[in-house]
């Protein structure tokens, strides 16, 4: 079910979210956005890793 950050599209990303965004409280909402922003970040470190600054 899990793919990789750099082959996730955009709107595969906003559509997980709108659909989660119903099930869960604001609490869960702020934590999965704060683990999200931190892949991201992980995800953009390694990417510039492979391809230079």
């Amino acid at each position: 079910m899990s793919k990789e950050p750099l082959t996730t599209d955009v709107n595969e990303g906003l559509a997980k979210m709108h659909e989660a965004g119903e099930q869960v409280t604001e609490q869960e909402a702020e934590a999965l956005a704060e683990k999200a922003k931190k892949e991201a970040e992980q995800s953009r470190k390694q990417y510039l890793k492979k391809h230079g600054e």
